[in-house]
């Protein structure tokens, strides 16, 4: 789907910046690392931009955890154009190593 495709480009870029894991939370981290709101900005509009995603309650996070920020979660949101009482998520979490 295009949210995964969405992620996994993501966890890419974070992965090429794997040797630099003091700046890897503050530039990716939601929700104001500069390289997250770049993402962001991919995943809430333009021509990747998926339904619904823009509104509050569905934007997307990336979430960092472990010693060296190793562990990271990416959830994203949104809802069909034509029924906008269900969200769908997609959440990945993955280990840097």
């Amino acid at each position: 789907t295009e949210a995964a495709f969405l992620a996994d480009s993501l966890i890419a870029e974070i992965r090429v910046s794997w040797n630099i894991p003091d700046t890897r939370s503050s530039d990716y981290a939601s929700p104001s690392g500069s390289k997250f709101v770049t993402w962001k900005n991919r995943v809430t509009s333009g021509a990747t931009a998926l339904p619904g995603a823009v509104k509050p309650a569905n934007l997307p996070t990336v979430a960092f955890s472990g010693t060296k920020n190793q562990n990271v979660t990416v959830s994203i949101h949104w809802q069909d154009k034509n029924d906008t009482a269900v969200q769908h998520s997609y959440v990945v979490v993955t280990v840097l190593e």
